[in-house]
């Protein structure tokens, strides 16, 4: 379920959850001081008043965003540069507007790692001992992005292919939100979840989470995520599933080219 435009698709974040007492978010300068870009694409570390779409300034989502520390800037923009490479210029073009990091976001009074719109990235790095390593905040984009690319071309994925790779009987839980509420968010890889088709606990909670969770792993999963996928039938039955989604939108997106960025 989505709430308002506000993407199910909701990056949790490494390290305990807990809702963040933010200023509102200040009037924009003049001239923007952290703005970098890549094929057209702007990384944006400010914090500005129109980086939320208005609907989500409801009592209800009360979207917040504390400003990025100044000393993670430049390693910020260099992340996601690094994660926009992989994608075709054409692929990011059409389907993303900007990318937007702060040090914190929070969404329903709860704090999350990054979320996404129709056309924005919204990510968090609140430094490396926080748990914000590169590995990541990478994983962040590529989740969300995923999730953008998802809604642009429903059509292009095979669902009842993905839904036959899960249990017999299984029931997604509800969404990512829900999921953070019921403490059911962990995204560590696990052999159990692996077992049933699922690289993670937080992937059972809705079709989306479960296909954002074998996204970021094609794009930065690196050995471990192949690991599950060549010893585990259903995982592997998914993670086609997901290439041929991705092969659609551009033919340079073949299995031995995601295989090619785990090394």
């Amino acid at each position: 379920m989505r709430k308002r435009g506000l993407g199910t698709s909701l990056w949790v974040l490494p390290i305990a959850v807990s809702a963040f007492a933010a200023a509102q978010l200040p009037t924009p300068p003049a001239k923007a001081r952290f703005v970098d870009s890549y094929s057209g694409v702007p990384i944006i570390c400010e914090v500005d008043t129109d980086m939320f779409p208005t609907e989500w300034r409801t009592r209800e989502i009360n979207a917040l965003a504390a400003p990025l520390h100044p000393g993670q800037i430049e390693r910020s923009i260099e992340i996601t540069r690094r994660a926009l490479r992989k994608y075709p210029r054409r692929v990011l073009k059409t389907n993303l507007l900007k990318i937007y990091i702060a040090r914190k976001i929070s969404f329903y009074g709860l704090e999350f790692g990054g979320t996404n719109s129709v056309d924005r990235v919204f990510m968090s790095n609140d430094g490396i001992l926080r748990g914000y390593t590169e590995e990541y905040i990478e994983r962040m984009f590529h989740h969300e992005f995923s999730s953008i690319l998802l809604r642009n071309y429903p059509n292009q994925l095979n669902r009842r292919e993905w839904d036959a790779a899960n249990p017999p009987g299984f029931r997604y839980s509800g969404d990512g939100v829900q999921a953070l509420r019921d403490r059911a968010d962990s995204t560590a890889y696990e052999e159990a979840m692996h077992r049933r088709g699922f690289l993670c606990q937080y992937a059972m909670s809705s079709f989306e989470e479960d296909f954002n969770t074998i996204a970021e792993g094609l794009f930065s999963g690196g050995a471990a995520f192949w690991s599950a996928v060549d010893r585990h039938p259903q995982l592997r039955r998914k993670t086609r599933v997901a290439i041929a989604f991705y092969s659609k939108l551009d033919g340079t997106f073949t299995e031995s080219r995601f295989r090619s960025f785990a090394l």
